[in-house]
């Protein structure tokens, strides 16, 4: 298990890791990801992502049932090139109001592309940057909202004091 301490409040943290049509913009490894199916809670999510080695990407299909209340995410392997994955998001409150830790747990089974003590060993510099990466387009994306509503406030109050200055001096 990988944990992360986010400098925002769950709700933007859910929103980030289950943006999986989104995911290849904002995280590294990630070649292609689309939503295929979704009902209720669960979806079905086409990948490809690139690892690295003699195969450089894996295009892969995985299960993720979304707990929303619980504030978990699990997913499983549900065809492709990988033998399996397994693994799970959680999302617990950070000590601080607004921040929260979120921890990541991954098993992959490459079968016969990557004996599991190398695919452990990329795991061991991959999960961490996955991690990194999730917390700054999190922070980024609560960075802009915030900034959207106080450069709207900014802006009137900016506007209203250039608009005072430009009568002062024609005066």
């Amino acid at each position: 298990n990988y944990a992360i301490l986010v400098e925002a409040p769950f709700a933007q943290v859910w929103e980030v890791v289950n943006d999986k049509n989104a995911a290849a913009d904002f995280m590294e490894g990630v070649l292609f990801s689309e939503i295929k199916e979704q009902e209720d809670n669960e979806i079905l999510l086409e990948q490809k992502t690139k690892v690295g080695g003699p195969k450089e990407s894996y295009h892969y299909f995985v299960r993720h049932f979304l707990f929303r209340d619980e504030r978990y995410v699990n997913f499983e392997h549900a065809g492709g090139e990988l033998r399996d994955i397994l693994g799970g998001w959680w999302f617990y409150e950070g000590k601080d109001p607004g921040t929260t830790v979120l921890v990541y747990s991954l098993h992959i089974d490459a079968a016969a592309f990557a004996p599991q003590f190398i695919v452990k060993r990329g795991m061991r510099k991959s999960i961490p940057r996955t991690m990194n990466q999730m917390r700054d387009e999190s922070e980024r994306r609560l960075a802009e909202r915030n900034g959207e509503k106080n450069g709207e406030k900014n802006g009137e109050k900016n506007g209203e004091k250039n608009a005072e200055k430009e009568e002062a001096a024609s005066e």
